[in-house]
């Protein structure tokens, strides 16, 4: 997939791209999204042009609100992973400023239009653009007249609407069964690992420590039962986030985790980090057999979970 940013003083091509794009933000590209890149694919393959998604970066919310802390399910990297796999052939990122929080609908248009030929138009019907969102999924129309326009109705899970707010809560709350089907993927983060105080390797369970994007939304604290991928390996891993109260106790949260059949250097390596069930809270053990005989306990519901899944292990 190719990514191109577009920006308000980006010179505009000499020959503009065909495309049928989808418009939004696309925060965890959960089911509700795939919808829209799904009928997005098909009008392009009957109009004969390319699959395009326009999104922003940063986040408008950042941008307008900087005062509050916006948290992302999907970094920027997961993100265009998901939207490539869905079949995706061009990511268009707008260069999201004030100036062009403040363009009116007409002017966002022409800004698109600038710059290719757009055949299709997808978006939510809850989807809004140009100076204080005055543009709408109904204004669409008349700001892209000779585009084919598609809103798409929302996508109902138990009666309530599939967004990235509700699916957001259900992360936070520990809840990522549930979390994961309304995604229609797992919910991933990516780290890097850094240098520890190597406390797990004494007892035979050596963790990865490590950093995330600090925007990188995180799950309810607790020990998780998930896989790690890295280079062209992937693991099943138990993963805690968490204060580690019983060897080396922390006021901030940590995020590390313990790779299952795997000996080796990770330091330095970006890591892919799947959530598949919340296992347990974590807790203070009195004694280093207890916390021993409890993560050995894990392990095993570790690879039974798995196990029962099916799932192919590299």
């Amino acid at each position: 997939m190719e990514v191109l940013t577009i920006g308000l003083s980006t010179f505009a091509p000499a020959i503009k791209p065909r495309i049928s794009a989808c418009l939004g933000y696309f925060d965890g590209v959960h089911l509700a999204h795939q919808a829209l890149i799904k009928k997005t694919v098909a009008l392009a393959e009957h109009s004969h042009s390319k699959t395009a998604m326009i999104t922003f970066y940063p986040d408008p919310a950042s941008v307008l609100f900087p005062q509050f802390e916006k948290k992302h399910i999907t970094s920027e990297p997961i993100k265009q992973e998901l939207v490539s796999a869905l079949g995706v052939d061009l990511m268009i990122l707008l260069d999201f400023t004030k100036e062009m929080a403040d363009l009116c609908p007409k002017d966002f248009a022409h800004l698109l239009n600038k710059h290719f030929t757009i055949t299709a138009l997808v978006c939510g019907f809850d989807f809004s653009y140009g100076q204080n969102g005055k543009g709408t999924a109904e204004t669409l129309t008349n700001d892209f007249p000779d585009t084919d326009i598609s809103i798409i109705p929302p996508k109902i899970h138990l009666g309530e609407k599939i967004s990235s707010t509700q699916i957001a809560g259900l992360i936070k709350g520990g809840k990522i069964g549930l979390a994961n089907r309304l995604l229609g993927h797992p919910f991933t983060l990516e780290g890097v690992v850094i240098p520890g105080r190597q406390k797990g390797r004494t007892i035979g369970f050596p963790t990865a420590n490590l950093r995330v994007d600090p925007k990188q939304l995180l799950p309810k604290p607790g020990i998780y039962l998930g896989l790690i991928s890295f280079e062209d390996q992937k693991k099943m891993a138990i993963i805690n986030l968490g204060h580690n109260p019983t060897m080396n106790k922390r006021t901030d949260l940590s995020l590390e985790a313990h790779l299952l059949d795997y000996q080796g250097d990770l330091y330095g390596k970006t890591l892919k980090l799947e959530f598949y069930h919340y296992q347990r809270s974590e807790k203070h053990f009195s004694s280093i057999e207890k916390l021993v005989a409890q993560l050995t306990h894990d392990t095993t519901q570790c690879r039974n979970f798995f196990l029962k899944r099916g799932q192919d292990m590299v």
